[in-house]
């Protein structure tokens, strides 16, 4: 559950009974109330305080990182696996 969702809910729910209780107000302050907290500029703009103390780096990859992936990348590329030769016809077919 994030953040933002009980927020959407209480926001939904005023919408809702500003709609069903005929008070055009509530109900458009819900509805923009909503479009405010789900858009990207929002979002944008309530996440600067908690990433404008972090200094902006460019990511550098390990070595190693590029070694690990380049193993999981070709795993599936060794030489075929071989059956157990005392496996019945049916054993077999469930395995392959």
């Amino acid at each position: 559950m994030t953040n933002l969702q009980p927020l959407v809910l209480l926001l939904s729910l005023i919408a809702l009974v500003g709609t069903l209780r005929k008070r055009r107000w509530v109900a458009a302050s819900g509805v923009i109330g909503l479009f405010v907290i789900i858009s990207p500029a929002a979002e944008w703009l309530f996440s600067r305080p908690l990433e404008g103390q972090y200094p902006v780096r460019p990511f550098k990859a390990p070595v190693s990182l590029a070694a690990r992936t380049g193993s999981i990348v070709a795993g599936g590329k060794g030489p075929a696996v071989r059956l157990r030769d005392d496996l019945g016809q049916s054993a077999q077919k469930r395995i392959a």
